[in-house]
């Protein structure tokens, strides 16, 4: 017979689950409320951070003030131990996890809204956000935004509260203290309303690969009249996509998956609990990546007691550079023994680019060579009237007879796409496309003057671009992967990567063969790096970038002159190249965009060729003016400058009717008639 079941024993089995049930909800919350009171027992710091001591200072009349205080540090782990900071990380993430779960309400983006300003100058605009720090109102920005070319604070500076309401204010501001190598600055702003909205900046860097983020800012503010209403703030979301550190660990940039506009530099990022994560800085055109600076980068500037990250009082122009130092930049490492194959090439001497040549008043076409669809790296050979250029439809090398421009060799190569030949000449380089077993790879060929090929080498990369030197070392450019390696055909192999540089770039060598320029491509604002041939102590390639940042429409396409003198970007401007990193890449003066260049090592005047069919003559010694303007009707991609028999010699298209082609001209791929006209009276 089955023994009955008591009541009461049903009731106290299930008494143990109830009360563990309660006690698995009631903790997260009691972690958290300890977080709180954590946090709230932490003591405030009460001596003065950097930036304050700089505003007083300059009120008070001494300029050095600023320089000589030395604040505690971060005012948020000052006062923490390591089992307090530990908790108050978990209680932040778990925090960071709960807001993130709801978008932003209306009283929080009307905050938002309100705490972003727009800066402007007599140059450049910009956006920028209002935060406080120990009782004082700054407004922060980009470094880029705030000053100019040579590191100064522009003039005219100012700021636009409540842009694009009948309440707006427009607010002289200037410059209390700014970093060049992580392109931020701080405003002190005369006469900033008390009470006026800031955005609280997070403790840490804590985003993370996906989550999502709120951008502040005024898109295309450079087209701001400030005779007519002001735009308000634009307010965009996007995501994180990717962390990158650099070599000491340090959080240096952060990608965005959101779309950004000329403008936005300087506006904040947002997480969906209202907190600053970062300022927005850069974006790559025609994509939706772009870039924030991290919150921790802002944070240094507030409270590290460095005397080259800050202006000493907001009037006085920037401390300029000790030799061999940028501001802000640590001391170049020592560099490492030398390899055997990094091989410095001998024997440069600068030409004496004098020569005259005589010009008539119209340039009449004197030859035509058709070939297949796809031409590219048309160059002159040290042969006379000697040229070579890529059919990559036929994926082979032709040598052309500049006399009566004829086809008069061929070279054929497997899947070849891109060539590239050494400053003398002596060396071809060509790369083609293969595959390591199922992975898309890439082939470089070297051949010599004649066409023999003397070398070869397949890496598991694939190639873009492509630049090499007579001793057999060459730079390749990746599509998609950042940096540029060194690969030696003598020793068949990668041999080492360049740091620093962006995927896609333009590269040329520099005369001498022993330094290389890059010119990023789809990145805003753009810009010139020089690499040498020299290792930093972790053994890269050494390498350094302009001192402008979106002063000049720079990047994309270039050409080197022969004596090594000038820089000229298909963009327009034209910077002076010096041995040194402080006198390298100067700008100097400005071109219209064009689509070609072509120079002759031994006279005094270039060829531009621009986008709407004609070609301009330019003296070496005068960029202001064209010595004579000819109108052709047909578009040079390439060109060379051929004095033996007084022609110029291009890859010509139709001219384009495109606006976006007009104003920021690209080689294009897809000549496939080789013309020459004549230049001579």
């Amino acid at each position: 017979m089955p023994t009955p079941r008591n009541p009461a024993s049903k009731s106290s089995s299930w008494l143990p689950l109830t009360v563990a049930a309660i006690l698995l909800v009631a903790t997260p919350v009691v972690i958290v409320l300890l977080g709180r009171s954590q946090r709230a027992a932490i003591p405030e710091p009460t001596a003065p951070a950097p930036v304050e001591a700089a505003v007083d200072s300059v009120d008070a009349g001494a300029p050095d003030a600023a320089a000589e205080t030395a604040p505690p540090g971060d005012p948020e782990t000052a006062a923490e131990s390591p089992g307090e900071r530990d908790t108050l990380a978990e209680v932040e993430a778990f925090l960071q996890r709960s807001r993130e779960a709801r978008p932003l309400r209306a009283e929080e983006l009307s905050r938002i809204k309100r705490a972003t300003v727009l800066v402007f100058s007599t140059r450049a605009n910009g956006s920028g956000f209002v935060l406080r720090h120990g009782g004082k109102a700054y407004v922060a920005t980009n470094f880029h935004v705030a000053h100019d070319t040579a590191g100064r604070p522009r003039p005219g500076l100012e700021i636009v509260l409540d842009s694009g309401t009948p309440s707006q204010l427009a607010l002289d501001a200037e410059v209390v203290a700014a970093d060049r190598e992580t392109d931020l600055a701080l405003l002190g702003v005369q006469r900033l309303p008390s009470g006026r909205e800031a955005l609280p900046l997070a403790a840490r860097d804590n985003v993370f690969e996906t989550q999502p983020v709120v951008i502040a800012g005024f898109p295309f503010g450079s087209l701001l009249e400030r005779k007519r209403d002001t735009p308000s703030p634009t307010i965009s979301t996007g995501t994180v996509s990717s962390l990158r550190y650099d070599d000491t660990a340090r959080l240096v940039r952060v990608q965005l998956d959101a779309d950004l506009n000329p403008g936005n530099s300087g506006g904040p990022v947002l997480d969906y609990g209202g907190d600053v994560v970062g300022v927005a800085v850069e974006e790559v055109t025609a994509t939706s990546i772009s870039f924030m600076i991290p919150v921790s980068a802002l944070t240094r500037l507030l409270t590290e007691p460095r005397a080259d990250r800050r202006a000493s009082t907001p009037r006085a122009n920037p401390v300029p550079p000790s030799p061999g130092r940028w501001p802000g930049r640590a001391e170049p490492a020592p560099a490492v023994p030398k390899p055997d194959w990094l091989v410095r090439v001998q024997g440069w001497q600068r030409p004496a680019m004098d020569r005259p040549l005589a010009l008539g008043e119209e340039m009449k076409e004197r030859g035509r060579l058709q070939l297949r669809s796809v031409l590219t790296g048309l160059t002159v050979l040290p042969a006379a009237g000697r040229a070579v250029v890529l059919n990559a439809s036929d994926s082979e090398v032709v040598e052309i007879d500049l006399a009566d421009l004829r086809s008069v060799k061929t070279a054929p190569l497997p899947r070849a796409f891109e060539m590239s030949v050494s400053p003398s000449g002596k060396s071809i380089y060509v790369a083609g496309k293969t595959t390591v077993g199922a992975q898309d790879a890439s082939a470089i060929y070297r051949l010599n003057a004649a066409l023999a090929t003397v070398g070869s080498v397949t890496i598991p990369n694939q190639l873009l671009r492509l630049a090499g030197d007579d001793s057999g070392l060459v730079f390749v450019v990746q599509p998609r992967e950042r940096g540029i390696l060194a690969v030696s055909m003598a020793q068949r192999r990668v041999v080492v990567e360049a740091s620093s540089l962006y995927s896609g770039s333009y590269v040329h060598l520099f005369p001498d063969q022993n330094r290389l320029y890059a010119g990023t491509v789809g990145l805003s604002p753009g810009d010139f790096h020089c690499v040498l041939k020299t290792l930093t102590s972790r053994g890269k390639l050494e390498s350094y970038d302009s001192r402008y940042h979106g002063d000049y429409p720079l990047g994309d396409e270039f050409a080197i002159s022969p004596d090594g003198r000038y820089l000229f970007a298909y963009r327009g401007p034209v910077l002076r190249l010096g041995g040194s990193k402080e006198s390298d890449l100067a700008y100097v003066a400005s071109l219209p965009p064009f689509a070609s260049i072509a120079f002759s090592p031994h006279h005094s005047v270039f060829f531009v060729a621009f986008t709407d069919g004609t070609v301009a003559a330019y003296s070496m010694d005068d960029f202001s003016k064209p010595l004579r303007s000819y109108h052709i009707g047909w578009v040079l991609h390439e060109m060379i400058l051929d004095p033996a028999h007084e022609q110029i010699v291009g890859l010509a298209t139709p001219p384009s009717e495109s606006e976006v082609e007009r104003r920021y001209p690209r080689r294009e791929r897809k000549a496939g008639n080789l013309l020459a006209f004549s230049y001579a009276p």
